[in-house]
């Protein structure tokens, strides 16, 4: 085994020596992870070869046995929190990480923090909150909290939870620019509810980390389609890029919050006008993200929120740099014969 294996053709002495080295290595390493006690001899030789190669882990030895055939199926994604949820708040994170794993061997994923977050939210966020105060910012956890955020938790825990996010730095806020908004879309009009002064400073708190932002963090979670390797020229301000952008989804949250009912108000309450369109002066392509959101329900807003279509909205199809999927979606939609006549309802979407 000491011996190795043989040589490549053209190898370099030097390159030979390393290789036989790690093969020799492994395999003595191996033998002992397996409980096969080695003579003093043994010991002896794997000691001096670990010393050879520049690189060696005993990490290599692992799966020396491994028969490296292609394998394949689905992964599994095991969330068991095991014991998280019972160690002191300061060995949370630090625990959850060194469990996190992907093994390259194993069809399974290991996310015990996203189970913590599933059963104790409160413990996640907590953990997370003081992680920050000592300058640790696990990304790949705040993703997991606002993914795996369970529908059942308080207002009062809801709210902590939004102005934690608040309180990152926006180039922090953006690595989660998914996630988060996602979360309050789902989550403000349960805020607004409880109280809509809360639930109003978290929106634009979300929202103010998007503004002072480079125009990218706003872009849209799908990319570009290619055909026969050929990039496809599509409209950066779609509704399906939209719908999967982080102002987009802000606009559905705050959608969310206007009246139910179908009844001329005339003007929409300014507390969201005013911000429906600081999201339509987002950089980049933000701001197209919101308007898109915006045009599936033209009919609805100009039937009853018509002094504010008027006035906000419809002018901006005036303009001759207008995207021209807004355009048809605009033209598609009967506005003026909803606004006009009396007879007929518009459906709320």
């Amino acid at each position: 085994m000491e011996a190795g294996p043989p040589t490549y053709r053209d190898e370099k002495r030097r390159q030979y020596r390393e290789r036989r080295a790690a093969y020799a290595a492994t395999n003595l390493r191996w033998l002992e992870l397996q409980h096969c006690q080695l003579t003093a001899a043994g010991q002896h030789a794997l000691a001096k070869l670990k010393l050879i190669h520049p690189k060696w882990n005993d990490s290599w030895a692992d799966d020396a046995d491994d028969s490296h055939d292609g394998r394949g199926g689905w992964v599994r994604e095991i969330s068991d929190p095991g014991d998280l949820d019972l160690l002191p708040l300061d060995q949370v994170i630090d625990t959850a990480l060194a469990r996190t794993k992907r093994p390259m061997r194993e069809l399974a994923s290991y996310h015990p923090f996203r189970g913590l977050v599933e059963e104790h939210p409160y413990k996640a966020l907590a953990a997370l909150r003081a992680a920050y105060r000592k300058g640790a910012f696990p990304q790949e956890l705040w993703s997991d909290l606002f993914s795996k955020w369970p529908e059942n938790t308080t207002p009062r825990l809801q709210c902590l939870l939004g102005r934690s996010f608040i309180k990152l730095s926006p180039a922090q806020a953006i690595t989660l620019r998914f996630d988060a908004p996602r979360w309050l879309e789902k989550q403000l009009p349960a805020l607004y509810t409880h109280s809509r002064t809360n639930a109003l400073a978290i929106f634009d708190g979300f929202l103010q980390h998007f503004l002072s932002s480079p125009p990218d963090a706003t872009d849209s979670g799908i990319g570009t389609t290619t055909i026969a390797g050929v990039e496809q020229q599509q409209s950066e301000v779609s509704v399906s890029k939209a719908i999967n952008s982080p102002i987009g989804a802000l606009a559905q949250a705050l959608w969310e919050l206007t009246p139910k009912k179908a009844k001329r108000h005339g003007s929409l309450n300014r507390n969201l006008a005013s911000r429906f369109e600081r999201l339509a002066a987002a950089p980049g392509h933000g701001g197209g993200h919101a308007v898109a959101v915006l045009t599936q329900h033209m009919g609805w807003i100009d039937y009853c929120f018509h002094d504010w279509a008027e006035a906000f909205l419809l002018p901006m199809f005036s303009r001759p740099s207008l995207p021209n999927g807004l355009m048809a979606r605009l033209n598609a939609t009967p506005c003026r014969a909803l606004g006009n006549s009396s007879r007929r309802r518009c459906s709320r979407s």
